[in-house]
């Protein structure tokens, strides 16, 4: 039943005091880190935001019809042109490939039906093909458009994306 003694009472509370600065520097490294990540996060989120921008500007901007579908015929984008001259303003085309379009706008059945045999086409062709096509674009007006089908394949040849261009 000894006390303990006067250096050992020291060495304990040392090693006590030892370990808590062991803590604070942890908990400070930990802040710090969390605190650059963040910084660098929200220095990336603004980059996307700005890419997107950038994007939306250069794809709406353009006097020309351009469309994206995946691989399997799938409308993934389509700017403001495009839009506006299939009437798909309230439309929720995305995913929908253009024989669902085809039912959903009848006004358009047959440039839609069209559009999915051009497709298949440039696919199976495996480049770039041209088609020149002329087609109502309201109730008795009439457009001609130059359009460019460009097929992208992932690495292992599988169909990845359509590019569709149109030019009035």
């Amino acid at each position: 039943n000894e006390p303990p003694s006067f250096v050992k009472i020291l060495k304990e509370r040392e090693r006590r005091i030892f370990l808590l600065e062991i803590l604070i520097i942890a908990l400070v490294c930990f802040f710090v880190l969390f605190l650059l990540n963040y910084i660098k996060r929200r220095k990336l989120q603004q980059e996307l935001l700005e890419k997107n921008l950038q994007f939306n500007t250069l794809i709406n901007g353009s006097d020309d019809m351009i469309f994206l579908k995946d691989g399997e015929g799938r409308w993934l984008i389509a700017n403001e042109k495009g839009i506006n001259i299939f009437h798909l303003k309230n439309i929720d085309f995305i995913g929908k490939t253009d024989r669902e379009l085809a039912e959903i706008l009848p006004f358009f059945k047959e440039e839609f039906i069209d559009c999915a045999n051009t497709d298949e086409q440039a696919w199976l062709e495996e480049q770039s093909k041209r088609f020149v096509k002329t087609f109502d674009v309201q109730i008795g007006k009439k457009r001609i458009f130059d359009i460019i089908k460009t097929p992208i394949f992932d690495n292992k040849g599988n169909r990845k994306y359509l590019i569709v261009i149109g030019r009035d």
